[in-house]
């Protein structure tokens, strides 16, 4: 979803700032999105966004999300099986002392367990939910260099969030209405 960034609906908050390329674009929506503000509000804008939005060879982009996607959770089962059985392997050591079964039982449960919670954790954590966050694995010309991050709300609370939110990530503007 793009637009053009006309002027917010009465009642309605926008904040609006802009970076250089589709890089640091992507930063700036996955710091929105882990402050809070809620997808739906999130748009990618300017000339670079619309072509990304119109484009009609994905393939590259389609292949770094889903590289991004599997490094994710790659990451997050190796971390939860690790972390699952050092856990449930000093509980195995607690429970059953150092009897080689039941610690190694115990271990590999964990492990398994670990992994899971790390597969679903990494696929769900990372992977953001916004168009705006898949729009930016878009290649975006060279002429199209600035790329907009846009929040549009009726909610001022989440305005407020998405404004820190956007400072945080050292944009060339920003602009709240």
């Amino acid at each position: 979803m793009t637009t053009t960034g006309s002027d917010p609906p009465p009642g309605h908050h926008s904040v609006t700032a802009r970076y250089l390329g589709m890089e640091a674009a992507r930063r700036a929506v996955e710091r929105l999105e882990e402050h809070g503000v809620a997808a739906s509000s999130i748009r990618l804008l300017g000339a670079a966004a619309e072509q990304a939005d119109r484009a009609t060879a994905t393939g590259a982009r389609d292949d770094r999300l889903m590289a991004f996607a599997v490094r994710s959770v790659v990451t997050g089962m190796l971390l939860g099986g690790v972390a699952g059985a050092v856990l449930a392997g000093g509980a195995g050591l607690w429970w059953f002392g150092l009897a080689g079964l039941g610690l190694a039982g115990a271990a590999l449960a964990g492990a398994v367990g670990g992994a899971y919670m790390g597969f679903m954790l990494g696929g769900v954590a990372k992977v953001k939910q916004s168009e705006a966050w898949e729009l930016t694995y878009q290649d975006a010309p060279e002429d199209f260099s600035e790329v907009g991050v846009g929040v549009r709300t009726a909610d001022a609370a989440e305005a407020d969030r998405a404004e820190r939110a956007l400072r945080q990530t050292d944009p060339v503007t920003i602009e709240r209405d």
